[in-house]
């Protein structure tokens, strides 16, 4: 295996993204606080220096997860990458960097990258989990695959199935995506009063389900309508 350089624009995109937090802290304890530390390979192939192949993590998480044990089950690429997007996930909705003040430079703002599907429908998901896996797998392909990342924008044309329903702070519509049959349930913060049964939008937004009986449940979703008023 031969060691590649992390490009020193790549590092930056990095360090940025996390705003200096380690995934695995935050995956395993919520700690947000900022850390000393490095960026380590997932795929513990430091060849591939690929942001979406690098992790940001502190000193003594690094050390563990590139230490291989037989005693214990150690920390694996996957469970790192997931709590990576958590962390990214919480910091697009609940990190506010401080203003900064007379004599402070602000650092450029880089967005963290959201994992993102390749599929361009919610039937293309279904036939995806449906092919070749056992019944009782479904659910753990579908957390692995899918739960958590993103579809594609700008969405999957939808109609309405059902009129929405303000639940708490969210309003909930249930959708039939239009020529391939799947149901879409999606919770916004949009104000989804104008909606008809019927009417023809376009949904996308985080994935936090998906049901072997042909449905998949967005959260954050965003509704592109023009009698839809944006957030």
């Amino acid at each position: 295996m031969v060691r590649k350089a992390v490009p020193q624009e790549t590092q930056v995109d990095v360090l940025a993204a996390c705003r200096r937090r380690c995934a695995i802290c935050f995956g395993l304890n919520r700690d947000t606080g900022i850390k000393r530390g490095q960026i380590a390979h997932l795929d513990r192939d430091a060849s591939k220096a690929s942001f979406d192949n690098l992790v940001f993590l502190c000193l003594e998480h690094h050390d563990q997860f590139d230490s291989r044990t037989s005693q214990s089950k150690g920390l694996t690429s996957d469970e790192v990458r997931r709590f990576r997007q958590e962390l990214a996930t919480w910091i697009e909705h609940e990190y506010h960097p401080p203003t900064p003040g007379i004599s402070d430079r602000a650092t450029p703002a880089f967005a963290p990258q959201r994992a993102t599907i390749r599929e361009n429908s919610a039937a293309e998901i279904i036939v995806n989990l449906k092919a070749g896996t056992p019944s009782h797998l479904f659910f753990e392909k579908a957390k692995d695959l899918y739960i958590g990342r993103w579809t594609r924008e700008p969405g999957w044309q939808v109609i309405v199935h059902t009129l929405p329903s303000k639940r708490s702070e969210d309003w909930f519509c249930i959708f039939r995506e239009v020529g391939t049959g799947p149901i879409i349930a999606a919770s916004t913060v949009q104000d989804l009063y104008s909606l008809r049964l019927g009417d023809s939008v376009i949904v996308n937004g985080r994935i936090s389900d998906v049901s072997p009986v042909d449905s998949v449940i967005l959260e954050d979703a965003v509704i592109r309508d023009d009698n839809v008023p944006f957030p």
